[in-house]
């Protein structure tokens, strides 16, 4: 096992969650991104419906560009996460294990430069 594999393991987490997202994914597939099962039985609510309704009325590239900000402020509140974790770690406030390794202050740069780099697609460093 690698030396800092419960570490690289939370980073590279942190980067799926990023990765990932549901709202902006359905704003790429239906052009809004509330759900798409509202029935007679199981309509919108008022705040669903305002959302699919101003999305609707963009132009698809529009659409996209708002996909592209949430999917930022997505990627900027894991990082804000990751800036947080390791503060409280150092100073002594929390403690996270990953199985029986605890993590401390990042052994690379900071929890969230490594999550960035991550994100960006850089690699790990080799030899850890």
């Amino acid at each position: 096992m690698a030396i800092y594999s419960g570490y690289r393991w939370l980073i590279d987490e942190f980067v799926e969650i990023a990765s990932g997202g549901v709202v902006a994914n359905r704003i790429r597939q239906n052009g809004h991104g509330v759900r798409t099962n509202d029935s007679d039985d199981f309509p919108l609510n008022a705040d669903e419906q305002e959302e699919k309704e101003l999305l609707l009325s963009l132009a698809p590239d529009a659409r996209i560009v708002v996909a592209k900000m949430i999917e930022k402020a997505r990627r900027s509140a894991i990082h804000d996460l990751a800036c947080f974790l390791e503060r409280e770690i150092s100073v002594g406030k929390m403690s996270v294990f990953v199985d029986d390794e605890k993590l401390e202050e990042s052994p690379y740069a900071s929890y969230h430069y490594d999550f960035t780099c991550r994100l960006e697609g850089d690699k790990w460093p080799d030899g850890d």
